[in-house]
């Protein structure tokens, strides 16, 4: 069933598209994966249709097997849910958002995202690693780069 269907508040994109107005977010469970593909197939089963997940996060493989089970058993049709990624900092040059997207639909086992978002609007420069949480002072802003040309 779609979020319209279900009742859910809704807004039309420029596209068409109906992007629900509340989501599930799957940041925030550290090393706990597996607690996030349960909470993520808890919410789809509990009417959720808008998922928001992010390379950053770590756990879109998790995230993507929950919602391919979903899907399989019946739950809900991939066409329902509106499933929103994002683009990490290191990665806004043009050529890395394309091998960024591929892979994180590589990873979730999708075969699209409804929205791919840039994360944070600030370009680091790509050294091959991830600069995240107590890292952050050792990023080089690559201010050259633009924002998803």
């Amino acid at each position: 069933m779609s979020a319209e269907s279900l009742g859910q508040p809704t807004d039309q994109l420029h596209t068409g598209a109906h992007i629900p107005l509340v989501g599930f977010g799957t940041w925030g469970a550290g090393d706990e994966h597996q607690k996030v593909a349960d909470a993520v197939r808890t919410a789809i089963k509990a009417g959720y249709r808008h998922i928001d997940c992010a390379e950053l996060y770590g756990n879109l493989k998790e995230i993507g097997q929950a919602i391919n089970e979903c899907i399989k058993d019946g739950t809900v049709k991939r066409e329902d849910l509106f499933i929103t990624s994002k683009i990490w900092n290191t990665n806004h040059e043009p050529q890395r958002v394309a091998e960024s997207a591929a892979l994180q639909l590589k990873v979730t086992g999708l075969e699209y995202f409804d929205l791919l978002l840039v994360h944070w609007p600030c370009n680091w420069q790509h050294t091959g690693s991830w600069c995240i949480s107590s890292l952050h002072r050792r990023c080089v802003a690559h201010t050259d780069t633009a924002l998803l040309c």
